[in-house]
This record gives C-alpha cells, sequence and structure tokens, in this order.
C-alpha cells in the first residue's frame, strides 16, 4: 500500500496504523516508582490523542513526578485528598474531548499495545463499547487463586442482575465512543 493512502482501519495490525482518536484516563494514587514509565509507554502509542491522569491523593511523590511531564497531550489533574478511584474516573470522563475513551490503569495491567484490537471495533462502527478480558484468548498473566475467583463471583452477580453474559465486567480496560450526552456540562 503507498504512502499517500491510510490503511483502512479493519486492516489495522498495530497502533501506528491508527491515528490519534482515544482519550486515555489514568486514575493514579502513590505510583512514583513507575508512573513515569507507564506514561511514556502510554504516550507512545499513535491512537493517543490525549493522556488525562488524575492523581487521586497521593503522599508518596507523584504528583511532583508527574508535574515535570511535558507533552502537550497530558493533562493533569489532582485531588487534594484520596476519593477514591471512581471519583477519578469520573474527574476524568468529565474533561475527555476525543472521540473514544479509554480507563487505562496505571499498573500497566493491560498492555496500551494492545490499543488497536479493541479500537478497531470501535472505528468500525461494529460496537460503541468494548471491555478486553484477561481471560479469553492471547496471552495472559497468571492471577492469584482468589483474585480468580472474585472475579467469578463478581461476573456471576453481574450476570444475573442484567441476566446478560458477560465474562469480566470488573474490566480495567475499557472503550466506549464518547457521546456528547455523556458528559456533564
Amino acid at each position: 500500500m503507498s504512502d499517500s493512502m491510510p490503511m483502512p482501519i479493519a486492516e489495522a495490525k498495530s497502533n501506528v496504523d491508527i491515528a490519534p482518536c482515544l482519550s486515555v484516563v489514568m486514575p493514579v494514587f502513590n505510583e512514583a516508582a513507575n508512573v513515569a514509565s507507564v506514561v511514556a509507554s502510554v504516550l507512545a502509542q499513535r491512537p493517543v490523542q490525549e493522556l488525562i491522569i488524575i492523581d487521586d491523593g497521593s503522599t508518596d511523590g507523584t504528583w511532583h513526578i508527574l508535574s515535570s511531564l511535558r507533552d502537550g497531550r497530558v493533562k493533569l489533574f489532582q485531588h487534594a485528598q484520596n476519593q477514591g478511584k471512581g471519583a477519578a474516573i469520573r474527574t476524568g470522563l468529565d474533561k475527555a474531548s476525543a472521540p473514544v475513551l479509554v480507563i487505562q490503569d496505571a499498573d500497566l495491567e493491560y498492555d496500551p499495545e494492545e490499543y488497536h484490537r479493541l479500537l478497531k471495533p470501535i472505528l468500525t462502527n461494529h460496537a460503541d463499547v468494548v471491555f478486553g478480558s484477561r481471560f479469553l484468548g492471547g496471552p495472559h498473566r497468571v492471577l492469584y487463586f482468589w483474585h480468580s475467583v472474585g472475579n467469578k463471583w463478581l461476573t456471576t452477580l453481574s450476570n444475573m442482575a442484567t441476566n446478560q453474559r458477560s465474562w469480566q465486567p470488573k474490566t480495567l480496560f475499557s472503550f466506549l465512543t464518547v457521546h456528547s450526552s455523556m458528559r456533564h456540562h
């Protein structure tokens, strides 16, 4: 394929094949030891239009490290005291402006190099929401026994409550389209 012709999204094989279209919301709490490398890994991905980082009251120097970041795609927000991951995510959702959004944990449990796999169904209009799973296909990490039991228990409760089949409602890698009706003004 010529360099002047963009690759169709359906044929995308990596993040390099997808233009910037993604707001990455990353809640952080006491991640000073690895936040710089996580941010670098996220920003290295071409689909990332903006990285919204919410420091949820860290006390270990995380905010100092974040404050030194010099990339125009990074938007920093700080909670003066810890309000919990949900509050940090809500702050990030309110600030997101790209057409697609992902919540990325700061521990890199999910690999930013995999964004293209979850973006494809959205960008080809086959889905409005895509959830990544550690349990279906591809390589996956070894889970602690009780963590796995807890995930299965939560999945069963979610399936019973919604009368739908879900593999992992507690997933930390979720992509969704951002509609203006989702935003609070």
